[in-house]
């Protein structure tokens, strides 16, 4: 199912009047500033949501970083708003592909070979869920993000590289 690009975000936050943009040609990092990517970065303090890494462990594995998911896939009808953002790395990120919430918790409760590629455990997989499923609820917004500072610390980080 093809979303337009001006289609309503189908998470109940947004089901105000905004819009997703659902669009395909938006990659690249370019679908979010790098102030905004920092804030959710720093709200998520820096580390994986799911398996628990931050840039450190990463980087001494020799993997890629962390990267920004949708918890509400664009393809299931998500937007870019804050509180449809959690931060995971890239290899856990990969292998959620466009599976819903839902979808990719029970995979991983049913999958121990999955969970023990990741490095996670069941406890961690509810964590997580708990964690994703609180975000949807908040209805966080960019407003949040700079009412609670996290822009700041984004602006001072992005201006001391």
């Amino acid at each position: 199912m093809k979303k337009s690009p001006t289609q309503k975000c189908s998470c109940k936050i947004c089901t105000s009047g905004r819009t997703g943009k659902a669009s395909r040609k938006q990659t690249g990092g370019k679908w979010i500033t790098p102030t905004k990517r920092n804030a959710v970065l720093f709200l998520d303090k820096r580390c994986c949501q799911l398996c628990g890494r931050d840039e450190v462990d990463l980087k001494a594995a020799k993997e890629r970083g962390l990267s920004l998911d949708h918890i509400t896939c664009h393809s299931h009808g998500g937007c870019n708003e804050v509180h449809n953002l959690i931060v995971v790395c890239v290899r856990c990120n990969t292998k959620r592909g466009a599976r819903t919430l839902s979808q990719w918790v029970k995979l991983l409760r049913n999958d121990e070979a999955l969970r023990k590629e990741l490095g996670i455990n069941r406890k961690e997989v509810d964590r997580f869920n708990r964690r994703a499923t609180k975000r949807m609820k908040s209805g966080f917004t960019t407003k949040d993000l700079k009412e609670k500072g996290h822009y700041k610390k984004a602006k001072d980080f992005l201006a001391k590289k």
